[in-house]
């Protein structure tokens, strides 16, 4: 069992425990954060919620006095440090004004082997060369809307842990599962091969209307 964590108010926007949550509108400094650290970032009360409710484990979180009291119990029952802070030291933090006033680190996972992940599912969305990070959190938003089991990505797809795919998924990007399919796009023959019904769709006007 899990300690529970009790928060710290923290006034110093330099102080290194708050490393993790520094500069999230640097592209730069976050790919060096994120990768030496393996972490992704979490904004936002319904996202946190979301992955309070998840597998992923957290690493810490940063938030304004409002909204620990909105997420009750769930962050103290995780045992990550919680980190509570003033309006003023959180945008100087973050680097810009986050009204919802709630961010957390969690621990990126190593990546799910496609073929395993794709054992047990009946209903795959599968997406390829989608790179703006908003578009596919949206996609991961409709996947959990309607029911799908897992989503699989060509390799050139963005990383559906992005802050900001994240934020637009609404966190349902951590509850509905991923891989990275290769080789692309023979994987999808293999699919096939095994029983799944592929279609695709496409924006072509001769294509078949639905």
């Amino acid at each position: 069992m899990t300690a529970a964590s009790a928060p710290v108010v923290v006034a110093d926007p330099g102080d290194p425990r708050l490393l993790a949550f520094t500069g999230l509108t640097d592209t730069e400094l976050r790919r060096r954060v994120e990768a030496e650290h393996g972490l992704f970032i979490v904004e936002g009360i319904t996202a946190i919620e979301r992955l309070l409710a998840s597998p992923y484990n957290v690493h810490s979180f940063l938030l304004i006095e409002r909204a620990l009291d909105r997420l009750g119990d769930g962050p103290a029952a995780t045992g990550a440090p919680i980190y509570v802070v003033g309006p003023d030291v959180l945008r100087a933090v973050v680097g810009f004004e986050l009204h919802r006033g709630a961010v957390a680190a969690a621990l990126r996972p190593a990546p799910v082997d496609a073929a395993t992940l794709l054992t047990d599912a009946s209903l795959v969305l599968a997406v390829e060369g989608v790179n703006d990070h908003e578009n596919l959190g949206g996609l991961f938003r409709n996947a959990a809307a309607f029911g799908v089991d897992a989503v699989v990505l060509d390799p050139t797809c963005a990383d559906p842990l992005y802050r900001r795919s994240v934020r637009v998924s609404m966190g349902h990007v951590l509850a509905v599962p991923f891989a990275r399919l290769a080789p692309w796009p023979d994987a999808l023959g293999d699919l096939q091969e095994a029983g799944t019904t592929v279609v695709a769709l496409t924006p072509d006007p001769d294509a078949e209307p639905i």
